[in-house]
């Protein structure tokens, strides 16, 4: 929205806009006087505020037919191509990226190799370069895209713009925003399938959720009262990193017996070629040697297991035992109302559900563990892209806090 003004009205003004667009995303048409109404403010301020998004070309006047006798009144709606919002979540193999319209409707949608992360520069300019092309798809004025949220896999600071797994000696945020000539917000990607889940899934209209991601590692993204949480120091939901084995192996953070050693997508990877090198009766087997490298090994476990392979099934159940003990732990300490799985390993479907609610319902209080509902997410490869959106948008309708510099 235009800065026109400055100060404190300035920062009312933005505030008042945000409601007005808000509304307008719940309601899809509005007078005028139904706005005053719905947040109020008078008529004429509700007017002047109107007008001031209309010449901002986030809103249009729309035709409205009514049975009343007399004049219908003014009435406005979303301008589907009054702006645009880019999406991009940066995964360990994969990144994928979406383009909605106003109305946040999908303008485009694509999938690309995510490359070396932990290169330098040239890889990330490898997948900024695929982004560009990406905008240039969908057909849009750049000028009209109102910004973009990037998720990334790794420990992130959204606050400062920084990363500190991949990319770090960067600046992340800063690098990216210079390279798209686009404002640029970024979040964890696992804290990006949540907001997606939030706004888009199965996380509607319930506050207290938790979504762990179950990929070639293992994160969990927490709504707390309907806000994402992120803690301190913007690192909170490292449920990977819980210990589950207390001799267990050495994990990628330096530390012994973590989840992930045992129940992570590279950790399945691990025991699957073990158990294929010591001639296990598997369909796996069949796979080309090409097949059995790292992550297309693990999308064959999946479908395997979907298929009723046994040594797959009996791999999974495991998997699901070990997430199932942390989650159990997890819930009598924060009580959610909702666990989604997400990532790779959630399109198992039952057969990592399974043994994940066996799991938590013998290692939670019973009375927690009635209280909650877990289930796969629907939102596929598209929950963290998506999600990535509402870095963007939130700024624009209204839930996020304003930032009253900007207006001073």
């Amino acid at each position: 929205m235009e800065k026109k003004a400055t100060g404190k009205v300035s920062v009312k003004k933005e505030i008042r806009k945000r409601q007005i667009m808000q509304l307008f995303r719940e309601k899809e048409i509005l007078s005028p006087s139904e706005i005053a109404k719905e947040t109020q403010l008078t008529l004429p301020m509700s007017s002047s505020l109107t007008k001031e998004l209309q010449d901002e070309g986030y809103i249009k006047l729309t035709d409205v037919e009514v049975s009343k006798v007399g004049r219908p009144p003014t009435s406005y709606k979303l301008d589907a191509e009054g702006g645009y919002f880019l999406g991009v979540n940066i995964g360990g193999r994969r990144t994928t990226a979406i383009m909605l319209n106003l109305c946040e409707e999908e303008i485009g949608f694509q999938s690309f190799s995510s490359g070396n992360l932990d290169g330098g520069p040239e890889d990330l300019i490898k997948i900024l370069d695929q982004v560009q092309e990406f905008i240039s798809s969908c057909d849009v004025e750049k000028e009209k895209i109102i910004g973009c949220g990037i998720a990334i896999t790794g420990l992130v600071n959204s606050k400062t713009g920084e990363t500190f797994t991949h990319f770090k000696t960067l600046g992340f945020r800063d690098f990216c925003q210079e390279y798209l000539k686009i404002p640029v917000q970024i979040e964890n990607n696992i804290n990006s399938v949540v907001l997606g889940e939030k706004y888009f899934g199965s996380a509607k209209d319930i506050d207290n959720v938790a979504c762990i991601s179950l990929g070639w590692g293992i994160g969990m993204g927490l709504l707390v009262n309907g806000e994402l949480y992120t803690g301190n120091s913007g690192l909170a939901g490292e449920i990977g990193h819980i210990k589950v084995e207390e001799n267990g192996v050495v994990c990628t953070c330096g530390k012994i017996g973590c989840l992930e050693t045992v129940a992570s997508g590279r950790a399945i990877v691990k025991q699957l070629k073990s158990s294929l090198r010591e001639g296990a009766e598997t369909r796996l087997n069949n796979l080309d040697e090409e097949r059995q490298r790292r992550y297309y090994l693990l999308e064959a476990f999946v479908e395997e297991v979907k298929k009723g392979d046994l040594l797959s099934m009996q791999v999974m159940e495991n998997v699901g035992a070990y997430i199932g003990k942390s989650l159990g732990t997890f819930i009598n300490l924060f009580n959610p109302e909702l666990i989604i799985l997400s990532g790779i390993l959630s399109e198992a479907g039952d057969s990592i559900l399974y043994p994940v609610r066996s799991s938590i319902m013998k290692n939670s209080l019973i009375e927690i563990y009635n209280d909650i509902k877990l289930e796969a997410s629907d939102l596929g490869q598209k929950a963290g892209s998506l999600g990535a959106t509402t870095l963007v948008s939130e700024h624009l309708f209204g839930t996020s806090k304003i930032n009253a510099d900007l207006y001073v």
